[in-house]
């Protein structure tokens, strides 16, 4: 039991003292690595600074070649002196074997580590094993006891490191000493050393070289640094193309502080250019000096010289591509057309966007000087061009343009009979005309109908639905325009069959605007007096995609009569006749006795004056207007007793009767006054 607890001391002793010594060496190891890296990497960054201050003009190749150089050599300093030694002591194995290597003590440590990282090795096997095992730790802990972490390192400071340290000191001290302002001139250098940069000279006037380019139409101040002795002021002129040099003002501006370079005591002058409109040349003089000729670049912003579109309507519209050449700031187009947007450009852009009014952009692709795009118009649209350039340069103020989108509207469609007087024929058999007309065309159009009662809408509450009778549809087109009406169409509804028949009666496109006559035949439904027959026609539009635009027009409502009522009627007609028939009567009487009295007047007197011949002219109006008031109630007559034998209400001796009645009333074409007239 003593042997086991002496055995875990002695193996705790010995880890303390390896930890220690480890511990130990790898500080004095960093201290060492990190002072000679510093004190190498310091030298070399010295030299190097040295080496670009001293140039007059460096270019940033080689600034930047000089500082690629240095930092690879500070890394080979870091891994030569403070890595690659750190390496072997980090971990206990490779420090035993380190220490084995640096201090031979017959492979005691390493034997001593070994037993206490792998006790199933050593401490397996009996009291003699034990044994072994507690005389290997006792003399690896004595000699740990007078081991040093600079026999380690292989030495101590002494002599080598004095040497390398003064060496170093003389190379880096002097530098510093005698060339300070080089020193830290090349120091700012390398940081950026992309950036090119010059020395000035302690004497002359030189000029301050800033932004080579300007926009156009904006304010530059051009300056130049004076070191040369002297008071008197210094004067700028400028230059544009091959033109003459023209003095502008030029003041001293105070100078804030002295920088790398610039040596003190110096003036600075400033100019100021209003307006820049082109390139331009410039100069500082004073006396005898003069700096060199600098060149100030006049670049314009982006600019659109010319805007043209091309509009591509839907298909379903039927409308050509319309090309704009100029685009107007406000432009009306069919909803869903394609807006293909060209610009001209004053020269090469970077990026090119149309920025909508919602705040969303739409890029436009570029080729050389022009740019192109497209937008779909799904609603109204406000649209400035954006454009930038190269330099990051935008177009200021652009142009906003705004394009309508022009809804497809819905069908106009109207529904007429001719004399309608709101009654049903008895027969069923009547004429109807229907004019339709789209913006951007007709696909069908039909009739619709229903029949009610009265009754019926007050027990149900709503009349019944109506019934579609398609009687032209785009399929059909071209129609044919003449005086042939088409087949009979025929809709069944729960009253009974309805016919229709249409015929074009214009020549128009029948996409867009037609007219039809129909031939109705209702008949056959199962109606009865009072009942109401109401009519509507219906177009559907072409629209694409969604769903068609539909018109309808006003509703057509013909009650059906009684017989007693068509008579009644009837009897009415025919008392208005016979009062017109009297009132043509007396009228002819009056007509007679004129004629009668000019030709008495004209077998007097032959030769009539200005005031008869007038009077005659009179007198031969009012004939012809008795002879077509008479034509008028004749045909009135005929188509009264045409309609009531197309309801079977007369007989066939009554429109026998009325047919010569018809005859009666027709005038006679009386050209007696016309002869008199002709005789004068």
């Amino acid at each position: 039991m003593n042997t086991d607890i002496q055995g875990q001391k002695l193996q705790v002793n010995l880890d303390r003292q390896i930890r220690r010594l480890q511990s130990r060496t790898v500080w004095r190891t960093l201290i060492l690595g990190l002072g000679i890296w510093l004190i190498g990497g310091g030298a070399a960054a010295l030299a190097a600074a040295w080496v670009s201050g001293g140039d007059a003009s460096p270019s940033a190749y080689s600034l930047g070649g000089l500082a690629i150089s240095l930092v690879a050599g500070l890394l080979v300093l870091a891994w030569h002196w403070l890595l690659r030694p750190l390496q072997p002591l980090l971990h206990r194995r490779n420090f035993v074997l380190l220490v084995e290597q640096r201090n031979p003590c017959a492979n005691l440590l390493v034997a001593a580590e070994e037993s206490s990282r792998l006790p199933e090795r050593w401490l397996v096997g009996g009291d003699l094993r034990l044994e072994l095992v507690r005389r290997v730790r006792l003399a690896a802990l004595d000699r740990l006891a007078v081991l040093r972490p600079a026999d380690l390192a292989g030495g101590g400071p002494g002599r080598a490191w004095g040497r390398r340290i003064m060496l170093s000191c003389l190379i880096v001290w002097p530098v510093a000493v005698l060339a300070p302002t080089d020193v830290g001139r090349g120091l700012i250098r390398l940081l950026p050393p992309w950036q090119e940069s010059r020395i000035l000279p302690t004497r002359g006037l030189y000029a301050e070289i800033g932004q080579d380019w300007v926009v156009a139409g904006q304010e530059v101040e051009i300056a130049a640094l004076d070191f040369a002795d002297g008071r008197d002021a210094a004067t700028c002129e400028v230059r544009s193309g091959t033109g003459q040099w023209q003095q502008i003002p030029v003041r001293q501006v105070p100078v804030a502080a002295e920088g790398f370079g610039r040596h003190a005591p110096y003036r600075k002058w400033l100019a100021v250019i209003p307006e820049a409109r082109e390139n331009l040349e410039w100069r500082f003089q004073r006396g005898s000096l003069r700096t060199q000729v600098c060149m100030i670049e006049v670049v314009h912003l982006p600019l659109v010289t010319r805007m043209q579109a091309m509009v591509v309507p839907p298909p379903f519209t039927g409308l050509p591509v319309q090309d704009v050449p100029r685009l107007p700031v406000e432009l009306a187009v069919p909803v869903g057309s394609l807006l293909q947007v060209t610009a001209a450009v004053n020269h090469p852009v970077q990026r090119a966007f149309l920025a909508l009014a919602g705040g969303d952009t739409v890029a436009l692709v570029g080729q050389a000087a022009e740019v192109a795009g497209d937008l779909v118009i799904k609603e109204d649209q406000r649209f400035c061009l954006g454009l930038v350039d190269s330099l990051g340069l935008r177009n200021h103020s652009p142009l906003e343009y705004r394009i309508q989108a022009v809804p497809d509207q819905a069908p106009v469609v109207r529904l007429r009979r001719p004399g309608d007087d709101g009654v049903l024929p008895i027969s069923g058999d009547f004429q109807l005309a229907v004019e339709a007309a789209d913006d951007f065309g007709l696909a069908e159009v039909a009739l619709l109908l229903r029949a009610r009662s009265d009754l019926q809408i007050t027990a149900s509450g709503q009349p019944d639905h109506w019934v579609r009778l398609d009687f032209w549809s785009g399929s059909d087109f071209p129609p044919t325009v003449g005086t042939q009406y088409g087949a009979w169409l025929e809709a069944v509804t729960k009253w009974g069959p309805f016919q229709v028949r249409a015929r074009r009666v214009d020549g128009k496109d029948a996409h867009l605007q037609a007219s039809w006559a129909l031939e109705v035949r209702a008949g056959s439904l199962d109606l009865i007096a009072g009942d109401v027959v109401e009519i509507v026609a219906e177009a559907l539009d072409n629209h694409q995609p969604g769903p068609p635009g539909q018109g309808r027009s006003q509703v057509l409502r013909l009650v059906l009569p009684s017989a007693s009522e068509v008579l009644a009627q009837q009897a009415a007609a025919s008392e208005r006749g016979r009062e017109d028939l009297l009132k043509m009567r007396d009228r002819s009487r009056d007509l007679a006795a004129d004629l009668d009295r000019l030709n008495r007047e004209l077998l007097k007197n032959p030769l009539a004056d200005w005031a008869r011949q007038q009077e005659m002219n009179a007198t031969i109006q009012r004939q012809k207007d008795l002879q077509a008031e008479l034509e008028r109630i004749a045909s009135e007559l005929r188509q009264d007793l045409d309609a009531l034998a197309s309801d079977q209400l007369t007989s066939q001796e009554l429109l026998q009767k009325a047919d010569e009645a018809g005859r009666l009333l027709s005038p006679t074409e009386g050209s007696q006054l016309e002869d008199l007239l002709a005789k004068m």
